[in-house]
């Protein structure tokens, strides 16, 4: 009884209708009305505001969808518990895991080669996405967890922190403003930002969390740029830096990917120096896929690994 509830519930919500749900469930309108009727009583609230066409959730619908989804998924993994069982325990589930591009270019390689040497059975869905729509896809059940740049509390995730990063200024070498300033990568000095005022700024654009960081950094020191572009690419940020476009805010981790990396200067900013974090992120009360459990640790482990070598070389 429990399953059908799902199951019918699930193919109201996707249809929009009562009528259409009912011929993709190959049963009578009349019956599957009287259904959400009897479930609806029972529950003692109404699920679907029938004042729009499409149906759409009331705020009680819209927990009963999160239950069911969680049910539905735990039958799948169920299912596939067994069938791993039958299988000698190699586990052959999927795992939709959602990243952004830039992230994604600097540790997935490293991360799912290491996942997949151990779980060579387990598929792999890769979503690379900005934040705030990997956000939405994880509330949405779209997608099983994220590896992301986040706030340090959301009422909808479990935030588990892999690592933090500083935030730094890169510029060209050649820029007269640097000149005399000893730094490097490894050991970026701090810059008094106010003998850059008259250069132009490249601001990573609204749609990166990083945008977030440096808009308050700025705000905080009441900074404000003459001259500034805007972009998305963190790479093209570098690429402008090297050749004396502007000054650049760019993430250590990665850094060195930039083709010109040798033509720039690099510079810590604030005291102590900007940093964000980033975590792995899941859904609050959706339970993790035997699958999705062992991604979970094996990345972790892996940042933990590279953080202690990296502590090592100092």
């Amino acid at each position: 009884m429990l399953s059908r509830d799902i199951d019918y519930f699930l193919a109201i919500l996707d249809a929009g209708s009562i009528s259409k749900a009912a011929a993709l469930m190959y049963i009578s309108q009349p019956s599957l009305s009287q259904f959400l009727f009897r479930l609806e009583d029972r529950l003692g609230v109404q699920l679907f505001d029938r004042s729009k066409t499409p149906w759409t959730l009331t705020d009680f619908g819209k927990s009963y969808a999160e239950y069911a989804t969680s049910v539905k998924r735990m039958e799948t993994w169920l299912s596939e518990e067994f069938i791993s069982i039958r299988n000698g325990g190699q586990i052959r589930q999927s795992i939709s895991i959602g990243i952004p591009q830039w992230k994604g270019a600097i540790f997935l390689p490293d991360i799912l080669m290491a996942f997949s040497n151990h779980f060579p059975a387990v598929s792999l869905d890769i979503h690379e996405e900005y934040a705030d729509t990997l956000r939405e896809q994880l509330i949405n059940g779209e997608i099983d967890m994220a590896i992301m740049n986040a706030t340090l509390y959301d009422k909808h995730m479990v935030l588990e922190k892999l690592f933090d990063e500083r935030i730094l200024l890169a510029v060209s070498k050649s820029m007269p403003a640097v000149q005399g300033i000893e730094t490097s990568f490894e050991k970026p000095a701090c810059i008094d930002m106010k003998i850059l005022a008259d250069q132009r700024f490249i601001m990573p654009h609204s749609d990166l969390t990083l945008a977030r960081e440096v808009k308050n950094y700025l705000a905080k020191h009441a900074i404000y740029p003459r001259r500034s572009v805007t972009v998305k690419n963190i790479l093209t940020s570098m690429n402008l830096a090297a050749i004396g476009y502007g000054c650049a805010f760019v993430p250590e981790l990665g850094a060195d990917m930039c083709s010109r990396f040798n033509d720039l200067a690099f510079f810590e900013i604030d005291e102590p120096p900007l940093t964000w974090s980033a975590f792995i992120a899941y859904r609050v009360q959706t339970p993790l896929s035997p699958a999705a459990k062992l991604f979970l640790d094996s990345t972790k482990n892996w940042f933990q690994s590279r953080k202690n070598a990296t502590l090592m070389n100092y």
